[in-house]
């Protein structure tokens, strides 16, 4: 004979015949207390058919079968018999599986908290770099080396943000707002395309106070592709006696990484 949650069930799931159907209504209103658990079992199905597809995380969902395991190895212990599913047994589960709803909501709420302050921050980071951008095409010296100041203000600059004080460097009529820029650059040298532009830019360079802050720069990075513009400097005769001698310290440096 099924047991009364197993017929709540299929009452709930439209399982039952008309006749099976009309009994368990007559009993339902016959037993308030049948009736409040048929409630509460429907209200609790309705919460979790209505929760949002979100997984619980790794954490939460090891604590989940921890806990369902030692509840498990508590009842094998105490009530070593097979029997039947009790009332008891069956709020039980319902406790657990409250739990775990409670568990999925916070899941969810923080998902979406984090969901709402990572778009913030992308909006935010956007309306920076046009303000940037900006600036750094201004026609005034000055506003374009406020753009560079800024652009260090990002929390993650991106390739255009990149490629932009790349050319700044390589293009600008302004040899402080081209140091401006190799000074930006230093901060992102773990990029690639960085370490890249900074050694065009050294052979290219004709100015003593920016090969001497793109020397210092490269020779602490240790690449090893600098060694021919760092040569170039030391061989060319236009350039100052102090910034061959930064080219040949550069240099030293390099060659004597292991």
């Amino acid at each position: 004979m099924r047991s009364i949650e197993e017929k709540m069930i299929d009452y709930l799931d439209g399982l039952m015949d008309s006749q099976e159907k009309e009994a368990f209504e007559q009993s339902l209103k016959e037993q308030t207390a049948l009736m409040m658990e048929l409630e509460e079992l429907k209200s609790m199905t309705e919460d979790l058919h209505c929760l949002p597809e979100h997984q619980p995380s790794l954490e939460l969902e090891q604590r989940f079968n921890e806990m369902l395991e030692e509840k498990i190895s508590e009842e094998t212990v105490s009530k070593p018999k097979v029997v039947a599913l009790g009332r008891t047994s069956w709020k039980n589960i319902g406790i657990a599986a409250s739990i775990l709803l409670c568990g999925i909501l916070i899941g969810w709420f923080n998902y979406q908290e984090d969901v709402a302050h990572t778009t913030a921050n992308v909006q935010l980071d956007q309306s920076k770099m046009k303000y940037v951008n900006d600036l750094m095409e201004a026609s005034s010296p000055m506003k374009r080396i406020q753009g560079i100041y800024e652009s260090g203000k990002l929390s993650d600059p991106d390739k255009s943000m990149i490629k932009l004080l790349g050319n700044t460097l390589k293009t600008d009529p302004s040899s402080n707002v081209r140091l401006a820029a190799a000074k930006a650059l230093s901060d992102l040298i773990d990029h690639e395309e960085v370490r890249v532009c900074l050694v065009e830019a050294l052979a290219a360079e004709a100015d003593a106070s920016v090969k001497i802050e793109l020397i210092n720069i490269l020779s602490n990075t240790r690449d090893k592709r600098a060694i021919d513009p760092l040569n170039q400097v030391i061989d060319n005769e236009d350039d100052l006696k102090f910034v061959k001698d930064e080219a040949q310290k550069g240099l030293l440096l390099i060659n004597n990484t292991y």
